[in-house]
């Protein structure tokens, strides 16, 4: 868990009234304190996903968004754009469809096993996951550069990741980028469109993605996870019945080259 995490959590305990003796501390998505009744219900919604942190005297439980739209004004586009062009070093992202996929870690296979003891993976499989997810970028980079898109990669720590730097490079990802998008710090992506709307992302359906982008207006879409977020629903329905992945078969079939899905390696 990052060190930003367990900040947020102190702060929110020390702002409370001294009299408070409660050693767990419940936050929402945007950092308000909430009960444990609201908590679990949010928890229990595919909207949000919950993460726990542990210390001597306190537990922190924490919602996180899954889905987010959002839109920049000309002054800030114009400012992240400028800010993806110095980073990436590709000029040529006027008036294009970015996509951007941002990695928390970038680990070897070493830290990655230190970070998921329950994922026993060898450094052969390391390597042969890595190589996977390289030959798909290259798929999903080629189909975006024919659709007037741009693939881009970001990450906030590197711990001797393997990558080939001749298919893709990740860079890191700026104060500004991860304080207007991946504050959270957790593996996700963004779409971002040239008139500045976003669409930010963890784990998704891409056929629900591939939608998105063939679409020039995204006010339904909007309506409906502002709906869903209002009534905390539990399941995506109407306009967003293919949003989430609710199995490992419907993935691998609407995921071919997971071009929407961050990596795990």
């Amino acid at each position: 868990m990052s060190l930003k995490k367990i900040v947020i959590i102190f702060v929110a305990f020390f702002s409370l009234p001294s009299s408070f003796s409660q050693t767990n501390i419940y936050l929402d998505e945007n950092l308000g304190l909430i009960d444990k009744a609201t908590y679990n219900k949010k928890c229990d919604s595919f909207l949000f996903n919950c993460q726990t942190i542990k210390n001597d005297s306190m537990t922190g439980y924490l919602v996180f968004e899954n889905y987010k739209f959002g839109k920049l004004n000309t002054k800030d586009y114009q400012q992240v754009l400028g800010v993806l062009k110095r980073d990436s070093e590709i000029l040529e992202l006027d008036d294009k469809t970015l996509i951007i996929t941002y990695r928390d870690n970038l680990l070897n296979h070493l830290h990655y096993r230190q970070m998921h003891p329950n994922h026993q993976i060898t450094k052969d499989n390391y390597h042969i996951k890595a190589k996977e997810y390289i030959s798909d970028q290259k798929k999903c980079i080629e189909k975006a550069t024919s659709n007037n898109r741009v693939r881009l990669y970001f990450y906030r720590s590197f711990a001797g990741y393997f990558y080939d730097t001749e298919t893709f490079n990740w860079k890191q990802i700026s104060q500004l980028l991860n304080k207007l998008f991946f504050y959270n710090n957790q593996d996700s992506m963004l779409i971002l469109k040239p008139n500045g709307h976003y669409f930010y992302f963890t784990e998704i359906n891409q056929k629900f993605i591939l939608e998105l982008l063939d679409t020039n207006d995204w006010t339904p879409y909007i309506e409906a996870l502002e709906n869903a977020k209002t009534k905390n629903t539990k399941t995506p329905k109407g306009f967003l019945k293919n949003l989430r992945i609710n199995s490992l078969n419907s993935s691998k079939k609407n995921n071919k080259y997971k071009c929407y899905f961050y990596g795990n390696i």
